[in-house]
């Protein structure tokens, strides 16, 4: 494993990274990304649309994401539903994994699955 910075997603492959990108953000993160931040966000999901396998994986479940007050936000519920549904439009896979621990199954899997489709 490398560690590096990358020019689109917190994960992507060595010599692969303009083929395959995964952007992950907490819950916290993500709604802090689409209100505050969301310069800053549109910026990282302007450079992930740019790589042909993009992921975004969100370390909530639908309800968490329908109920940004728990997490003391003051963002709209259907703020947040409508920017990951044009996400997903942009061609950016949206992953909502429950929580931190599956967010990094997920993704080694997408990329170890990756891996296994270049052979």
């Amino acid at each position: 494993m490398e560690h590096r910075s990358l020019a689109a997603g917190d994960y992507s492959l060595a010599n692969h990274e303009m083929e395959i990108a995964i952007e992950r953000k907490s819950l916290s993160d993500l709604f802090s990304s689409l209100g505050v931040r969301r310069k800053s966000f549109d910026y990282e999901m302007e450079r992930l649309i740019c790589v042909e396998q993009k992921h975004l994986i969100v370390e909530g479940t639908f309800d968490q994401c329908l109920h940004p007050e728990r997490f003391f936000s003051k963002i709209h519920p259907n703020s947040v539903m409508g920017s990951l549904i044009s996400l997903a439009e942009e061609g950016i896979q949206v992953w909502l994994a429950g929580n931190h621990r599956d967010g990094n199954r997920l993704a080694k899997r997408i990329l170890e699955r990756f891996i296994e489709k270049q052979k």
